[in-house]
């Protein structure tokens, strides 16, 4: 759970396993869902950029999908982890106490509009456009706070150790 973040799987601090049936590991452009976890977090998706030759494998609590050739794997990536899409699949998840869980067949009856497969990559086009374009300003954001921060700091040890005058 902890490694889908923003529709991608983060491959950091991975667990290892000895030995996996062929049929449970991952291929390009599988999706995969979580299905149990807290309410805020239940339902969010991610896109398997790999290879079936990297066998990597999935938790229980994770749903594959692998879809067909009227969907375009990216699409659907950015569909079910919208903000409207997400909220419409927890409100299908089952309480219980600190968990929630949106099981395949609730999942499975959520509605998906399906443009023409050349719609579909052009809006994917577009998004990877925009998305590339706040990542450049999310990082230059982070760079000038971290810029800041440290002149902060420099000034408070300054005025500390009193070598300036406040």
């Amino acid at each position: 759970m902890g490694h889908i973040n923003n529709g991608e799987i983060q491959m950091k601090k991975i667990d290892y396993v000895d030995d996996v049936h062929p049929d449970l590991l991952l291929e390009k452009d599988d999706l995969l869902y979580n299905r149990t976890n807290s309410p805020d977090q239940v339902g969010k998706a991610a896109i398997f950029r790999g290879s079936k030759e990297d066998a990597i494998t999935f938790a229980s609590y994770l749903v594959r999908f692998r879809l067909n050739h009227q969907v375009v794997p990216e699409f659907m990536n950015y569909v079910v982890n919208c903000d409207g899409f997400l909220g419409y699949a927890r409100r299908l998840a089952i309480p219980s106490v600190q968990q929630s869980n949106l099981n395949s067949t609730r999942y499975g009856q959520l509605i998906v509009p399906l443009p023409p497969i050349k719609e579909q990559e052009e809006i994917v086009a577009t998004l990877n456009k925009l998305t590339a374009s706040v990542a450049i300003t999310k990082n230059l954001l982070n760079r000038q706070i971290d810029t800041l921060t440290a002149y902060r700091k420099s000034l408070i040890h300054e005025c500390v150790t009193g070598q300036r005058r406040v």
